[in-house]
């Protein structure tokens, strides 16, 4: 009997997946089998355009399952401090944001929270695995050439393929404690392959992507269709740039620790941000397509179910309350009003400007709470996100132009490199052009933050937990902080364990999940909780 490869597998978990979270849309085409749709080029380069739709899903999406649906990046987001949930609205996502936090449930309901993502990564790998397959049976898309007898647009699938491949292992390794790293082009038993640990599924994740930067830069000009990316035509040469970022998100981004994160080679992500992108990565958001829907930015724009939390806005505080709430047991914590210079967040002292709280340009304080208790009461924030607009804009997440890879974060990543590089005069140039720019806060020089007298003192931004003044790295991951805010989960979530900032007992990486390990005749395991390993300490 013929063994089932992993892409086969895939196939037919994709087409479950397809019907039960109706996140991703994909022709029919009279249900042809899968062998049909191998020979028909539109079917596949339909469906190198699903795979990219599955890691955004990953990235920023959702998935119903049995009636509940699941926000495993909105997870990630206050995982890593960004944002607090007050409601198990979050698909029982939140149960790894709980204070204290507890062990991971690995193998239930909360499950979807790994189960999610690890599924729809692999099924974005199969989809553009079958657009590899059905290129090396033959299939030529678009009319051949005389220059490109292949077919006009066959280069632009195998490097798009074989970028997607690449992006989904590396997603892996950002997010898992281990995985099976899926080649481009090579199908395999599930069962016969064993998991390889994070550094591993990485660095393979990495070289595919350098694989794809290699054929993408060899093949002949061309770009994407608009269906790949919704309504972003991406030129080959744009593409590349967007391979090179991600491979410096995946280089930094994958750091489980500060020791991890300080041994990075530095000198080599500048260089791929050299090569990265010189524009904002983007999608259009269409409520009438779901796998371009971004409902991680829709969690955090809310003000009911979920708001910025404390730890995002507290170090910009100047009258301690932060402090205060800090020193308060998690049972005793309640809302706090701060005030602080940065106008990307309301000044709400009500002493000042005759009682009325100023306008924060990121972060609007909201005098009214409208939280649920349900979970308690240290959630509560007296804050909600503007920065993707009020009111009616907050469909911003399901009809805007989403940012999924800023510029600004790429130069933010660069401020951190020339720190650690020992270069932190350069750095200072980068971290104020939003410092002063958006928070109109006084810039800073190589020491951090004016704190010459004691009014620069008392006025400074960012404060750390006990109330100092912060040093020039603390203004760089505040401004990074508050400048990625809403891009991405991940990235509040990576750059929280990296830099040492996550709670204690939080998940630095998520286990396989617990259905999957008896695929694979894997322990049981989990992570979480106090003295877990796996979690913060």
């Amino acid at each position: 009997m013929k063994k089932r490869t992993m892409s086969q597998t895939w196939v037919a978990a994709g087409v479950l997946l397809l019907v039960g979270c109706q996140d991703l849309t994909v022709p029919n085409y009279n249900n042809p089998s899968i062998d049909e749709a191998k020979s028909n080029a539109t079917n596949i380069e339909a469906q190198n355009g699903t795979a990219f739709k599955y890691l955004f899903t990953v990235m920023q999406g959702s998935d119903i399952r049995n009636g509940t649906t699941f926000y495993p990046s909105a997870a990630q987001s206050c995982m890593g401090n960004e944002m607090s949930p007050g409601t198990s609205n979050l698909g029982n996502n939140q149960d790894v944001c709980l204070e204290p936090r507890i062990e991971f449930n690995n193998f239930d309901q909360g499950q979807w929270t790994n189960r999610t993502p690890y599924q729809m990564i692999y099924g974005g790998i199969a989809s553009a695995n079958d657009v590899l397959s059905a290129i090396s049976a033959g299939l030529k898309i678009g009319l051949p050439s005389s220059d490109r007898p292949q077919g006009i647009h066959t280069d632009r699938n195998v490097w798009w393929a074989t970028f997607m491949i690449g992006l989904g292992n590396t997603y892996l390794g950002l997010l898992l404690d281990q995985a099976i790293v899926v080649e481009p082009g090579v199908p395999y038993d599930v069962k016969a392959s064993n998991p390889r640990p994070y550094p591993e599924v990485l660095a393979a994740g990495m070289q595919q992507l350098r694989s794809a930067i290699d054929l993408a830069t060899k093949a002949p000009s061309d770009t994407t269709p608009l269906t790949w990316v919704n309504q972003n035509a991406i030129s080959r040469d744009d593409a590349v740039r967007v391979m090179h970022s991600f491979i410096a998100r995946s280089m930094v981004y994958g750091a489980r620790t500060p020791t991890e994160r300080a041994k990075i080679d530095w000198a080599a992500v500048i260089k791929e941000l050299d090569a990265g992108i010189v524009k904002d990565f983007t999608q259009l958001a269409d409520n009438t397509n779901r796998g371009t829907m971004s409902y991680y930015k829709q969690w955090v724009q809310l003000q009911t179910d979920a708001r910025p939390s404390i730890r995002l806005y507290g170090p910009a505080d100047t009258t301690g309350q932060y402090q205060g709430w800090l020193a308060k047991p998690v049972e005793q914590r309640v809302a706090i009003t701060i005030a602080s210079p940065d106008k990307r967040i309301s000044n709400a002292d009500l002493t000042k400007n005759g009682g009325v709280a100023t306008g924060g340009a990121y972060f609007q304080f909201n005098s009214q709470q409208t939280m649920p208790t349900t979970l308690g009461t240290y959630y509560l924030s007296s804050y909600r996100s503007v920065k993707f607009g009020v009111g009616t804009a907050n469909n911003y997440w399901q009809t805007g132009n989403l940012v999924l890879m800023a510029v600004s974060e790429m130069q933010l990543l660069r401020a951190e490199a020339l720190i650690r590089l020992g270069r932190a005069a350069e750095a200072v140039t980068i971290i104020n052009a939003t410092r002063v720019a958006n928070g109109k806060l006084p810039p800073v020089d190589v020491s951090g933050p004016p704190q010459g007298n004691a009014a620069e003192i008392a006025s400074c931004v960012p404060k750390r937990d006990n109330g100092a003044c912060g040093d020039l790295m603390d203004a760089l991951m505040y401004e990074s902080r508050f400048e990625n805010f809403g891009v991405e989960g991940t990235i509040a979530w990576a750059n929280a364990r990296g830099w040492g900032k996550l709670l204690s007992g939080t998940l630095i990486h998520f286990p396989i999940p617990g259905r999957d390990l008896q695929v694979l005749g894997i322990p049981y395991y989990t992570f979480g909780g106090p003295n877990s390993h796996g979690s913060a300490p």
